[in-house]
């Protein structure tokens, strides 16, 4: 070691006969400019996650100085011990001393290895979809579902209720649909379309001008989807038409729609319907249950005819037609209980909505007392002529007749007299008509059978 040294010789036969060198001490210098290299001890590792794709190398080393540190093998230095947002692979520490580059140490276990996450989701990414419009041609729509991702994806434009190895989605209805994209390897791993929902338009945009009048399920198959207006009235009418679905898209009838005598159970496919410039009438529909499907209806401007539908019980599509959406006279009566009168519609549906009257209206302030408590119609059925009768006092009143479908055939004023007014129904010969009898602001109605 450095320190100072005196010399000595002597005989090995006389160890007392010596001799001392005469430039004693002699100096051994401590050397100068050397290295000591830093210790590396093991390093702390935070490895990469799915939350967090990326690892931390914290290097651990001590040494004589200020040290800096590379996890590159030496490519790069820097200051801190903290290597953050690595992505995995190998690591190879090293260790200098920041007064003497040359001066370094290599961690004893290098390399380091951050392992890449497994089981992570990486969600598909879900690109502008391909949509194909309906046309007159084409009455659906087709959507193409446009994603990249890692691995089979599977598609839904239904939110995710139903999926399919397609992205292509055809035969679609107009309607609005929301793109969901999944991984099919793993399911729970999915992503949505940002700018849902995607919209299918109607077809159409057409006008029909005249009547028009089904007696078929073919005849009502073979509508044309690209109507829209109907320029007319509408009629209903077949035992054989059970789905009106093909009248989707109609949203305006000028005058009047009669559903009658039809195997409808509901009105599904006038769900489009918002205006009616007529009558509606609904009638003798043996299996009829509900009045769905007419729930768009906001106004209609001539009379609402709801009777002798045996089995319909729920008319609450019609709520507020029957409440001030009606802009002449309701008739609602010889359904199913629920569906007798506005009072049973009211009660059975939850309450209401008082709509104004429509333009022009002379909606009619129904009585709820009994028909037969206020006029008499005898005989009935008649042979052609019959007596109406009222049984109070009134000050001004109206008559009117109408035949089964709603359409006005006689009309008269009445004296303010309880005594019997005679009439002859000779002219429209035998079948079923409705008598409405208006007494100062009350409407009653009955039923007339002429033979």
């Amino acid at each position: 070691a450095a320190g100072n040294y005196n010399i000595k010789v002597r005989l090995q036969a006389d160890p007392t006969c010596m001799a001392t060198y005469a430039q004693n001490p002699v100096v051994l210098n401590a050397p100068t400019g050397c290295c000591t290299p830093p210790t590396v001890n093991a390093p702390t590792v935070t490895q990469p996650t799915c939350a967090t794709p990326t690892g931390t190398i914290v290097v651990n080393a001590t040494g004589n100085g200020t040290l800096e540190y590379s996890v590159d093998n030496g490519a790069t230095w820097q200051a801190s011990n903290t290597f953050a947002n690595l992505a995995a692979g190998n690591y190879n520490i090293k260790v200098r001393l920041q007064a003497d580059p040359t001066c370094m140490a290599t961690y004893a276990q290098n390399p380091v290895v951050l392992n890449a996450p497994t089981g992570c989701c990486t969600p598909p990414t879900v690109n502008a979809p391909t949509v194909t419009q309906p046309s007159c041609t084409v009455p659906t729509g087709t959507i193409v579902v446009n994603a990249t991702g890692n691995g089979t994806l599977e598609y839904s434009v239904d939110n995710g209720a139903t999926w399919q190895a397609s992205s292509t989605f055809a035969n679609l209805a107009a309607g609005n649909y929301n793109i969901k994209v999944r991984l099919q390897a793993d399911p729970t791993c999915m992503a949505a379309y940002a700018n849902n929902p995607v919209v299918i338009n109607n077809a159409g945009g057409q006008i029909y001008n005249g009547n028009v009048a089904f007696y078929t399920q073919a005849q009502v198959n073979a509508w044309s989807n690209c109507i829209v207006t109907v320029n007319g009235s509408v009629t209903i009418a077949g035992f054989g038409i059970t789905d009106l679905s093909p009248l989707m898209n109609i949203m305006t009838i000028t005058g009047n729609l009669t559903i009658q005598s039809t195997g409808l159970t509901n009105l599904n496919g006038l769900n489009s319907l918002t205006t009616l410039g007529g009558n509606l009438t609904v009638l003798l529909n043996n299996n009829l249950l509900s009045l769905n499907g007419l729930n768009s209806l906001g106004t209609v401007s001539g009379s609402l005819l709801v009777y002798y539908n045996f089995l319909l019980s729920d008319c609450c599509a019609i709520r507020n037609l029957v409440n001030g959406g009606t802009a002449g006279t309701v008739f609602i009566f010889f359904n199913k209980t629920g569906c007798n009168s506005v009072a049973e519609i009211n009660a059975n549906c939850g309450g209401t909505t008082i709509l104004a009257p429509p333009a022009g209206s002379q909606a009619a302030s129904l009585s709820q007392r009994s028909v037969e408590k206020e006029i008499e119609l005898f005989p009935n059925p008649t042979n052609g002529e019959f007596t109406l009768k009222m049984n109070a006092p009134f000050e001004t009143g109206t008559v009117r007749i109408m035949d089964w479908s709603g359409r006005t055939i006689y009309r008269q004023t009445l004296k303010g007299s309880t005594s019997g007014q005679q009439f002859s129904m000779t002219k429209w010969g035998a079948g079923m008509y409705l008598v409405e009898v208006r007494l100062d602001g009350e409407v009653f109605t009955k039923r007339l059978v002429v033979k």
